[in-house]
């Protein structure tokens, strides 16, 4: 009988699938104390469920602690932005990359599209000190690679430490890339600058204050297009075609990737490049996948990408699986699909095992790299960054312990005992997102630290480097290719 209701409970999801409406407009409403606490406590009561290890980095009596803080702060209505500032911290100190409560994002949308003003640069970061690398504001006096002391009389360092706290990372240097990278968009939202910036800066040793207005997102995006390179992957030959290298930003669409190759591997072989380089360096990952697809053209040698993977059981993970699996079934192959589901190994754990229950699962087996025509037997270089992350970290971990080539760079911003594989929840009220890992991963060279992939040459661009707009690493491997 209980079997019997089971299978009618899966054929009842399949035929009638609940009806989810548009979330409502959020933005203007102002939530009552009660909602926003009963939010928070519907917050941290699910990522304790959903979650692997959830206090893993810091103690959860601390946690407690900064909530119970949070709470009494909480002590008037609010808007869900406002409420955001307060409640986001928590979730930082929980020191996962991939488990955050998001800011709501409508807000800023609804700020943009009404043409709000968006902080015209972009910028590095040097030692909690922050330097304008494109100038893209309409007031072109003002010179790149200037020093930002402060922002509407907020100095730099005190902007760096604040936006810390709204940061998600494992590790510090890729907090504080994500920073440099969005600075625009975390001085909205944690402090509110909008239209105008009041800038204090140095430039050659002299100080200078402008006023400087903010432009469209649109006039932002274009602008960002003419100075960098916007494609998930490219690729160029540089000391007359004795070098490729494959300018790897993102791990989207396996498909197109794996065109891409095919094409790239048949002009390396047309051209007899022996030295490739991979730029991972603007990457922070995607589908682990594509990391796969490359290694079948660089390596014969069998390699894994996790040693021990934990998969924590929950309601919401089981929800996720279930619908990728529903997804990859024609409808009307789907009850005979659940019906024999108690006799498949892999769905008999997804449907039955107990909520709260970690499974770990250690891969005997090695990926076996596929057979290439195309099989690259040259040198080859990976390079990487502080902002090298999540898949593209698990490629740079197994890249360096089959000794597949020569890493140079800085240390990734991923770790090698990772949490991952997100699922989205909404919080009750105020609808806000939080994401949250639902595995923990063990990488190749894990040694017990939490560290990400150490290069086996550290090479930092310094503020001069980049101003002379030099590329040390690509030259570092010029250098080493002219001495075979």
């Amino acid at each position: 009988m209980k079997t019997l209701l089971i299978i009618n409970l899966f054929l009842a999801a399949i035929f009638f699938p609940k009806n989810t409406a548009n979330a409502e407009n959020y933005i203007y409403k102002m939530f009552s104390p009660e909602a926003l606490i009963e939010d928070l406590s519907y917050l941290f009561k699910t990522l304790e469920e959903v979650h692997p290890d959830l206090y893993y980095y810091i103690p959860k009596s601390e946690i407690d602690s900064m909530k119970s803080k949070v709470i009494k702060k909480i002590n008037r209505p609010m808007t869900r932005l406002e409420f955001a500032r307060k409640a986001i911290p928590l979730t930082v100190a929980l020191g996962d990359g991939h488990t955050y409560l998001s800011f709501p994002r409508e807000e800023r949308t609804e700020y943009l599209d009404q043409g709000g003003g968006v902080f015209p640069f972009n910028v590095i970061t040097r030692d909690n000190r922050i330097f304008i690398a494109s100038n893209f504001s309409h007031d072109k006096s003002i010179e790149a690679f200037s020093e930002i002391i402060s922002i509407n009389s907020i100095p730099a360092e005190k902007i760096i430490s604040e936006i810390s706290k709204y940061v998600s990372a494992e590790l510090d240097h890729f907090r504080i890339v994500r920073i440099e990278r969005s600075l625009g968009f975390y001085l909205w939202l944690v402090f509110g600058f909008e239209d105008e910036y009041a800038l204090e800066l140095k430039h050659n040793g002299k100080m200078q204050k402008f006023n400087v207005s903010g432009i469209t997102i649109e006039e932002l995006r274009a602008q960002r297009e003419q100075v960098g390179n916007e494609k998930p992957y490219s690729f160029y030959m540089l000391e007359d075609n004795t070098i490729g290298v494959i300018d790897f930003r993102q791990m989207i669409d396996a498909q197109k990737f794996s065109i891409f190759l095919d094409s790239v591997f048949t002009i390396i072989d047309d051209k007899d490049i022996q030295h490739l380089v991979i730029d991972t360096r603007q990457n922070g990952g995607g589908n682990s996948y594509l990391a796969n697809l490359l290694f079948n053209y660089i390596t014969e040698n069998p390699y894994k990408m996790t040693t021990q993977m934990d998969l924590k059981y929950s309601k919401k993970a089981k929800k996720r699986y279930k619908q990728y699996f529903r997804s990859q079934i024609k409808w009307y192959k789907r009850p005979l699909y659940y019906i024999t589901s108690p006799f498949n190994d892999e769905l008999r754990k997804l449907f039955f095992t107990k909520n709260g229950t970690i499974v770990t699962y250690k891969p005997t087996d090695k990926n076996k790299p596929e057979d290439k025509n195309l099989k690259f037997t040259g040198e080859t270089y990976l390079l990487t960054s502080h902002y090298t992350f999540s898949s593209a970290n698990m490629l740079a971990a197994a890249f360096k312990h089959y000794n597949m080539g020569l890493i140079l760079g800085e240390e990734t911003g991923g770790v090698l005992n990772s949490f991952g594989e997100m699922i989205i929840l909404n919080l009750p009220n105020t609808n806000l997102s939080a994401y949250c890992s639902i595995k923990r991963f063990v990488h190749p060279g894990y040694d017990g630290k939490v560290s990400g992939v150490v290069p086996d040459i550290e090479i930092k661009p310094s503020l001069e480097d980049i101003i002379d707009e030099r590329d040390v690493a690509i030259e570092y491997v010029i250098n080493l290719v002219s001495k075979d």
